[in-house]
């Protein structure tokens, strides 16, 4: 996942609620399902919605994001939960329109099994700057709490992650409410793959992390359909299983990139 630029691409944080669309050259605006793209031989998908126009969204754009919102990708499905696929959107936690923003509606939309790391504490944010407020950089949430890789316009550098890039989460599993794996329903997995800053994409470890129950929604957490324990990436580009018996405390920290508490990976 990682890559040579001075900062972290892959898990960009997006502007909102927004699906990707390229506004301006130095700033793309969907969040880490959308920027991983072209990491994973999916550059035919990221481009799709680009009409080169960069100041305008085009009918065509608002098409072509409808179809690759509803598009799987296999790698971001974990096969231990579920088969790539799409869930229907039934809007439990509603958008400004009812449906991803800058896109046609759409009735079914692909999903995803994993999350960036938020940080060590929940940070919120709005449904995104509209353009106009985005090009004299407006309208957006106070992000400044966030201590994760991944957050409402976030662009975090390797120097940044002070803790050390082997001790801190970039992105890993997140928990799904087990009755709702392809319903829609869990409002921390009802939009899709290719939106922004929101916790279908965003997670944080200010919780303990939590196997999938049956009847227990929690839109916060990693967690996983594994017995034993979920899988993270961390910042250095490796993957290590962490059991869900992993301190609390340990893990609160290792979503943290600067807080000067190193905690090596257990």
């Amino acid at each position: 996942m990682m890559h040579t630029m001075h900062f972290l691409p892959e898990v960009g944080g997006g502007i909102g609620w927004e699906t990707p669309i390229k506004v301006m050259a130095q700033h793309s605006l969907g969040g880490c399902g959308f920027s991983l793209l072209n990491f994973i031989e999916q550059n035919n998908l990221y481009n799709s919605i680009n009409d080169g126009n960069e100041r305008f969204m085009s009918p065509q754009q608002f098409e072509s994001a409808a179809i690759a919102c509803a598009t799987p990708v296999p790698i971001y499905f974990c096969p231990s939960r579920r088969s790539p696929g799409v869930a229907p959107r039934l809007i439990v936690a509603p958008t400004m329109n009812g449906y991803a923003h800058n896109s046609d509606p759409t009735e079914l939309e692909a999903r995803n099994d994993y999350a960036a790391n938020g940080g060590a504490n929940v940070t919120l944010w709005n449904g995104g700057s509209s353009l106009i407020d985005l090009r004299f950089n407006r309208g957006f949430s106070d992000m400044s709490a966030a201590t994760g890789i991944s957050f409402q316009r976030s662009e975090i550098g390797f120097g940044e992650v002070s803790d050390g890039t082997s001790n801190t989460y970039m992105m890993g599993e997140k928990y799904i409410a087990v009755e709702h794996y392809m319903s829609g329903e869990d409002a921390g997995d009802d939009q899709n793959f290719m939106s922004g800053d929101d916790v279908d994409l965003h997670r944080w470890t200010a919780e303990p992390p939590m196997k999938d129950q049956q009847g227990v929604s929690n839109v916060f957490i990693f967690g996983s359909a594994h017995p034993g324990g979920f899988n993270m990436g961390f910042v250095d580009g490796s993957t290590h299983f962490v059991n869900y018996s992993i301190s609390p405390e340990a893990h609160r920290l290792m979503g943290s990139r600067s807080d000067g508490n190193v905690v090596p990976v257990q």
